[in-house]
């Protein structure tokens, strides 16, 4: 979408096209911008790392708002606060008055002179004779070359997830999360083994459900507040081991779809969308495992690999699937500033305790 397409549309009060303008500008000062509409108020809750500053910035939105004139918008509620928050630092609240229609005095009135008489048959020049040769065209000039190529600066930037980012993030990052959760599992429970009971099982789950649940959250995290509450969905495993296989996944697959209910709507797709696709795989391995076997004959020497290559294309495939689902969940959703690999464990760790605190709080 153009800019002015995007002003187009932010001149008729759509939430995504005024967010989209404003996180360009915004970006620049680590400020995200999160936009709704009701009726014609328009809120605003704008995010950083510190809470924003109120003066400077209700002065900038306000002109910006009164440059656009849109008359779908008389109220603004303008909300700052610090990322990973539960409450706002601060409220300020803006009417935007349209302009007043132009009053009987400023339109002006018709000339009191005549209008000029009609022009004469005389006036007009004659027309051509049939034997006069035609006047000749100059050829038109070359069109210029470009002075400078386009730069990626040139295009529009992408308001919220509507790239195929978010999908390849999920793919690469849970990909290969899970290739070191399946050696941390082979391992871990090689090393425990000797553990008395049920610990050593429920310590691999664990560890293994926290590795693939930290790189997860990772890619979450430019889109979903909450995200670092996704890492720790996994680790209901060790309790979960004692029911079902599929009921435990349908436990993890519930709080993940709780979690992403707090930042979009129709989370429920997330627990609809990975059933329907368990159902279809299922299908497909069972029908596999029998062709297998009925060629177990012929490549009883290459069984194990093709039992483990349909494995990795079905798992490729889940989270290509899980992708495109969080993908369209994600839609339109703001982008929001993310941290460096390195120092995301740390960040992590501070946003769970302070949740933490403030639950026990309550």
């Amino acid at each position: 979408m153009t800019r002015n397409d995007l002003l187009v549309a932010a001149r008729r009060g759509e939430p995504d096209a005024i967010a989209s303008l404003l996180n360009r500008q915004l970006r620049t000062k680590d400020m995200t911008v999160r936009v709704t509409a009701q009726g014609k108020q328009i809120t605003l809750l704008v995010e950083a790392v510190t809470p924003p500053p109120q003066a400077p910035l209700v002065k900038y939105l306000r002109h910006a708002f009164t440059q656009l004139a849109a008359p779908a918008i008389h109220r603004l509620r303008i909300c700052g606060t610090q990322q990973g928050a539960a409450t706002v630092a601060w409220t300020t609240e803006l009417e935007l008055t349209p302009p007043p229609p132009p009053s009987v005095e400023e339109i002006p009135s018709p000339p009191s002179e005549p209008l000029p008489p009609p022009p004469k048959p005389s006036d007009y020049p004659p027309p051509p004779r049939p034997d006069s040769p035609s006047p000749s065209l100059d050829p038109l000039p070359p069109p210029k070359p470009p002075t400078s190529a386009p730069t990626a600066s040139d295009t529009p930037a992408p308001s919220g997830a509507k790239t195929p980012r978010l999908l390849v993030e999920w793919f690469l990052v849970s990909g290969g999360a899970g290739l070191v959760a399946v050696v941390v599992h082979s391992g871990l429970g090689a090393i425990l083994e000797g553990l008395p009971g049920a610990i050593a099982p429920w310590l691999v789950d664990a560890v293994t459900g926290l590795v693939l649940g930290i790189a997860q959250s990772y890619a979450l995290t430019r889109y979903l507040e909450k995200s670092h509450w996704w890492a720790v969905t996994y680790l209901v495993l060790p309790i979960l081991a004692m029911v079902p296989t599929l009921i435990a996944i349908l436990g993890i697959w519930g709080l993940q779809a709780w979690i992403l209910g707090t930042q979009v709507r129709r989370s429920y797709w997330w627990i609809l969308g990975n059933m329907a696709m368990v159902v279809v795989f299922a299908g497909v391995a069972i029908a596999g495992i029998i062709l297998l076997r009925a060629l177990v004959f012929f490549l009883s020497f290459a069984t194990v690999f093709l039992y483990w290559l349909a494995g990795v294309i079905l798992a490729a495939l889940m989270l290509l699937i899980q992708g495109a689902i969080l993908e369209r969940l994600f839609y339109g959703v703001p982008e929001r500033s993310r941290p460096a690999p390195d120092q995301y464990l740390q960040h992590l760790y501070d946003h769970l305790q302070e949740d933490l605190q403030r639950l026990i709080a309550r």
